[in-house]
């Protein structure tokens, strides 16, 4: 191999390393900027339709659709057992009546819980016990004997906790809607508001749940903070004649008209999910409507499946997906070159798909594809705009380097065919 050969084709392994090393360093920046975005509680442009479609995709192409055991839930709704106390103004003045969940069927049946042979595994009372009533004595006195319970509270409008009237496990219930729907769940608030479900997930599990400078941990495990909701258990689940094998669901003052016994014997090891089921605490998802103490019930199904954890293979497809991305983005051969991209660059509709929805799709498919393995949608909009950026930037870039070069060949024409002409001169 001649010397001018040599040195081309050295000069082409170095130009690769060079690619490589520039694509590995993007790909783990991708990355970063990737689990930064899931950790925000919002969602960018139409990943709504995204995620709504990735789940049909898997829920009901490939049947993927992992739900609890019937025997381990219970749901009890008490959207109709209903008492009216007086509602205050500001100096703690009557001014009318409001309706609460009633306090003394509530008492009854953690009575019966209490006294009874048998135990559930965790009961999840999804009521805010904000204003005082005459039956608080009543209640509290059996509510504070079980150990395996957790209620709600919410923040303020100056997002300082709105505590409960009871002084039992509790934990923020708060849901950020996008777009009029829930998507996106908050573990952990402000750095040190746990969630309702996750003081269920600690006291069952005897887990830890911290952050560590930026990063958060559960059990010392890298996970997320904020996570999109899979569903396991959606409304249908719980109606009959929609269900072919609904959960046991059951109203409260109908739970109570039966013998202690079969109450006892019904809550046997399960969860217990009591809550407005029916009626004011509904909310919009990607899958309908579901009532608040469902997602709750789902955020904490989620950590039992660990799907919060960042896993060692997610990321490592991650790299692999930002690195291919990456090594196109930064090769001087644009991908527009290639034959396959020729073909549908022939057409108008081909031409923009390539030049603006190119990105999209390949991050879509990836959010689908991950969603599909570890039920995770990144951000797919901020992402594709951050990336059609930098190829401008880099088209721009090269474009202008083109035109100094150009430029420059000119100039050396020019001097060439300006001392040829004198060298001829001094000849003749």
């Amino acid at each position: 191999m001649s010397t001018p050969q040599k040195k081309v084709k050295a000069e082409s392994q170095e130009n690769r390393k060079v690619l490589i090393i520039l694509s590995i360093l993007h790909s783990v920046l991708l990355i970063f900027l990737t689990l930064w975005l899931l950790d925000q509680n919002v969602t960018y442009g139409d990943e709504k339709a995204l995620i709504k479609w990735s789940t049909i995709i898997k829920k009901l192409v490939f049947k993927i659709d992992p739900k609890p055991a019937q025997q381990e839930l219970l749901f009890i709704n008490t959207a109709y057992d209903i008492s009216l106390i007086d509602k205050l103004d500001e100096n703690e003045f009557p001014v009318g009546f409001q309706t609460i969940t009633d306090r003394t069927k509530l008492a009854k049946l953690f009575e019966v819980i209490n006294t009874g042979n048998f135990k559930p595994k965790y009961i999840i009372c999804d009521i805010f016990f904000k204003d005082k009533s005459p039956d608080d004595s009543l209640l509290n006195s059996q509510i504070s004997k079980i150990d395996n319970i957790v209620i709600p509270y919410h923040l303020k409008e100056n997002n300082q906790p709105n505590t409960p009237i009871f002084n039992v496990n509790k934990g923020l219930a708060d849901y950020n809607i996008i777009e009029d729907s829930f998507l996106k769940y908050s573990l952990l608030t402000k750095d040190s508001l746990e969630s309702l479900p996750l003081v269920m997930y600690n006291n069952l599990y005897k887990s830890n749940f911290k952050k560590k400078n930026i990063l958060y941990f559960l059990n010392n495990h890298l996970s997320f903070n904020t996570i999109v909701i899979d569903f396991r258990v959606r409304y249908y689940d719980i109606q009959e004649g929609k269900s072919a094998t609904p959960y046991p669901y059951v109203n409260l003052g109908e739970f109570l008209s039966l013998p202690d016994s079969i109450i006892s014997q019904t809550i046997k090891d399960k969860i217990i999910v009591m809550g407005d089921l029916q009626d004011r605490d509904i909310h919009k998802t990607i899958l309908g409507t579901m009532p608040g103490s469902m997602i709750l019930l789902n955020v904490y199904l989620t950590l039992v499946n660990k799907e919060n954890i960042i896993n060692i293979f997610l990321l490592l497809i991650l790299f692999l997906a930002y690195f291919f991305v990456s090594y196109d983005l930064f090769s001087k051969k644009n991908i527009k070159e290639r034959k396959s991209v020729k073909v549908i660059m022939q057409y108008k509709f081909g031409k923009f798909f390539v030049n603006y929805l190119g990105y999209l799709l390949y991050l879509g498919i990836l959010s689908t594809f991950l969603y599909i393995l570890y039920n995770i949608h990144i951000n797919i909009f901020i992402l594709a705009v951050y990336l059609k950026i930098i190829e401008l930037f880099i088209n721009h870039f090269r474009t202008e380097k083109d035109k100094r070069d150009k430029k420059s060949f000119f100039k050396n024409i020019y001097k060439f065919r300006k001392e040829f002409i004198k060298v001829i001169k001094s000849q003749n």
